[in-house]
């Protein structure tokens, strides 16, 4: 560390200004020395990108020392102002340190912009002031500053033609901080810092305490269980994001995050050894990697891969991001009368109901979430344990996975724990269209599910970059699957809702059954907004409000005669009470119990099931009602908003 500025934080800048080849060869031996995997993956560049790269490191290395070296005393803040300055004379030709000196050769040669320098710069002083970590959209800022800007300024050292390239970058440097932050765990911890976003939930907040004492928890190895999944998505969606005819350049960006990756793949097999020698790989597997990579004998992944990490990227992000839609579901314009006198006892209120030749103790349904991974396995088998204990109904997330995986049947899979319930299973009608009728019903009895959800998404499907285009012949499908499909067909949106046209279109088809999952819950546009890059996100955003609010939608619904699970928005009982008496069926709902799973898995589901059930329940007697069919007529006042849908 005697190597930062040649001072301490109070002396005189040196006044000997040694050559830039003098001072590139320093940057090279402050990054051989350090050991770091960046070293690994250029060492086959040509010279002046080579030594580039080494400028970018040695000033990156330096800058982190301030926040993290334990050798240095004094005032770190003076220390990385004076750093501060050296950037600024680098960029003007004034630079004395040797490092400095490189860096403005390097920012001459290949256009390297301050301001990213500067984003850098502001991570190590967040790091300085132990900034804290409440969200993960913190979380990602910092993971920007401190690696993805490095990513930025590699990428035109290495040069490129598409700027989504820059994307690339982006996305990749925060998968690699992300896997720094789960290695690092123990070590941050010994410093007073804890980089994982702050739990939202009760369940979870004496995490901070567990993590400073150095004790690993269930409820610990869970969020990093969680905050590894949503790395991996991180690292998918960069190898998404490169453009073929800039893979060549990128070969050691590329290299880079496969050594990265490996790493996070040890973490996960060790069971985050956080508390122990942090995690390394050695120097051959990182050189081997490179290798393998300069050579070309990585392929790209394969489809259901990243089918699979797009799903979990969606679980991530429900977990800790406000998903939302900002508009409501207008449910709170459906006022139910109380009823002071209702001669009742709770036992007498019998919740219970048949559907599709099953009975549920309560007109709840588990709406279909995730599949196709590990994470979305043990998602589905902890909805599958609370709808068996309770009497519910289940569904499964989208099965498009195994139709490019069929291995992947084992992560839908959950009769296993509930033998007994009503079971649902999922495919987009894009994906039946052109499957047909054949391959859906092996997905049903795959699973061996009671009745089939068929989803239309067309608004989520046009804000993913790799989403479906055309959605024409669709309509016939359902009509196919009506006709033809040994079980039911249940057409379920996405959080759109349905309009008077698609029912009427729909019910010509044959459809009886509908989810009408519609605007005020969880907006999937906004979503896909969060995951994505520029494009994807702009219309993301400009689409998350999109779509028909749920009160609407059930009635609308209910108008055209069809039997009618209420889904989007609904997080109550109450909620619930409203959509039934509006006319529905049952209600689905699917955000509340995903994130009881996230904050203590099963068991913080098997809590919060039994708490909406309750609240059902209270509700029904509160307004006199002994059964659901007497829940569906009890007197309620229309709000103005919703009656200006209707009317």
């Amino acid at each position: 560390m005697s190597l930062l500025l040649g001072m301490s934080p109070n002396s005189e800048p040196k006044t000997a200004e040694p050559s830039i080849a003098k001072a590139y060869r320093e940057c090279a031996e402050i990054t051989r020395h350090s050991g770091s995997s960046f070293a690994s993956t250029f060492w086959m560049l040509p010279k002046a990108k080579r030594n580039a790269l080494h400028a970018i490191y040695a000033f990156c290395r330096l800058a982190d020392d301030i926040a993290d070296d334990p050798e240095i005393a004094g005032d770190r803040a003076a220390l990385l102002a004076r750093w501060r300055e050296e950037l600024d004379d680098a960029f003007r030709g004034k630079a004395r340190h040797g490092v400095g000196i490189a860096l403005c050769d390097a920012v001459e040669r290949f256009g390297l912009p301050e301001s990213v320098f500067l984003d850098l710069l502001a991570g190590v002083e967040f790091d300085l002031a132990h900034g804290p970590i409440e969200t993960f959209d913190d979380l990602q800022l910092y993971c920007y500053r401190v690696a993805s800007t490095v990513g930025l300024l590699v990428v035109r050292i290495l040069g490129f033609e598409n700027s989504r390239s820059l994307e690339f970058a982006e996305t990749l440097g925060i998968a690699v901080q992300l896997t720094n932050v789960l290695r690092d765990v123990g070590d941050d911890a010994s410093t007073g810092r804890i980089y994982l976003p702050k739990a939202r939930t009760r369940a979870l907040r004496s995490l901070g305490e567990s993590i400073l004492a150095g004790q690993m928890t269930d409820g610990l190895q869970l969020m990093l269980s969680f905050n590894a999944k949503r790395a991996a998505s991180y690292y998918e969606r960069a190898e998404q994001l490169l453009p073929d005819e800039d893979r060549r350049a990128l070969r050691p960006a590329t290299a880079m995050g496969r050594i990265y990756r490996a790493l996070l793949e040890e973490l996960v097999e060790r069971g985050f050894p956080c508390f122990e020698q942090p995690v390394r790989l050695s120097k051959p597997r990182r050189v081997a990697i490179a290798a393998k990579v300069w050579m070309g004998m990585h392929e790209r992944c394969e489809t259901s891969s990243e089918i699979g990490s797009r799903k979990d990227a969606h679980l991530a992000i429900c977990a800790e991001r406000d998903v939302e839609h900002r508009r409501s579901t207008l449910l709170d314009q459906v006022h139910l009368l109380h009823d002071s006198l209702p001669e009742l006892a709770i036992s007498d209120v019998d919740l219970s109901v048949e559907l599709f030749g099953r009975r549920l103790q309560a007109p709840i349904v588990i709406s279909g979430m995730s599949g196709g991974t590990n994470n979305g396995r043990e998602l589905n088998r902890a909805m599958a344990t609370a709808a068996q204990k309770f009497g519910l109904a289940m569904g499964v997330g989208s099965q498009r996975a195994m139709l490019v995986h069929p291995d992947a049947v084992d992560t839908f899979r959950v009769r296993e724990v509930a033998p007994d319930i009503l079971l649902f299973a999922n495919l987009s009608c894009v994906q039946a269209r052109d499957v047909g009728v054949k391959r859906v019903a092996e997905l049903v009895e795959s699973i061996r599910a009671d009745a089939i959800c068929i989803h239309l998404n067309p608004a989520q499907e046009l804000v993913q970059d790799e989403g479906d285009r055309d959605f024409r012949g669709c309509l016939d499908a359902i009509a196919e699957l009506i006709e033809e499909l040994h079980v039911p067909t249940i057409i379920k949106e996405t959080g759109c809702g349905l309009s008077p046209s698609t029912l009427t279109r729909l019910a010509a088809a044959g459809a009886e059954w509908v989810d009408t999952s519609g605007a005020g819950g969880t907006s999937w546009t906004g979503i896909e907004g969060m995951r994505g890059g520029t494009r994807q996100q702009s219309l993301g955003e400009a689409l998350r409000e999109w779509g028909i609010p749920t009160a609407v939608s059930v009635a609308y619904a209910q108008r055209a005669g069809f039997r009618i699970i209420a889904s989007g928005g609904i997080r109550t009982g109450l909620d619930a009470a409203r959509a039934i008496a509006l006319g529905a069926d049952a209600a689905g709902l699917a955000l509340p119990l995903f994130r009881a799973f996230a904050a203590g898995g099963t068991t913080e589901v098997l809590h919060a099931t039994a708490a909406l059930v309750e609240s059902l329940q209270s509700i029904a007697m509160l307004v006199g009602a002994r059964s659901v069919a007497e829940l569906r007529e009890a007197p309620r006042v229309l709000g103005p908003e919703l009656r200006a849908w209707l009317d």
